[in-house]
């Protein structure tokens, strides 16, 4: 079977043609991103206010993924979907709409449902993500 190595001759002239191009735009992309990095200030309390105003629909997928693995994928993300509507329509936490499903208190205990949706414990592939990069670095 042929290889990328073993193509024709005249491929790599169109694609010689873009490479400096990509080389500068991704150059210049980089240096935006230094320039926004090296001014960025973290507010953990203006962090916490922005979450706190989505009213727990920002964590919903956290409660999913636990519900899925006891009540199956399709039926924890229906139940989920409604009671996220539900906290939209009335206005309400989906920490109290959530308490008030039957369904998911049967599943879900109270210390359950307040480490999920606390976002300290949801950081998702984060630190994976962090622990790859700084050994990527270092290495």
């Amino acid at each position: 079977m042929p290889q990328e190595h073993e193509r024709s001759l005249g491929l790599w002239h169109a694609e010689w043609e873009t490479l400096p191009q990509i080389c500068r735009l991704v150059s210049g992309a980089l240096q935006q991103a230094v320039l926004v990095s090296e001014g960025l200030e973290v507010d953990p309390q203006r962090m916490a206010q922005n979450l706190d105003m989505t009213q727990g629909l920002v964590l919903a997928e956290a409660v999913s993924s636990v519900l899925a693995q006891r009540l199956g994928r399709e039926t924890a993300h229906h139940l989920l979907e409604q009671c996220c509507k539900r906290a939209v329509a009335e206005g309400r936490h989906l920490r109290a709409v959530l308490a008030d499903e039957p369904q998911v208190s049967a599943e879900l205990s109270t210390a359950e449902l307040d480490r999920l949706l606390d976002p300290a414990h949801y950081l998702g592939q984060a630190h994976t993500w962090v622990t790859r990069a700084v050994a990527e670095h270092f290495a």
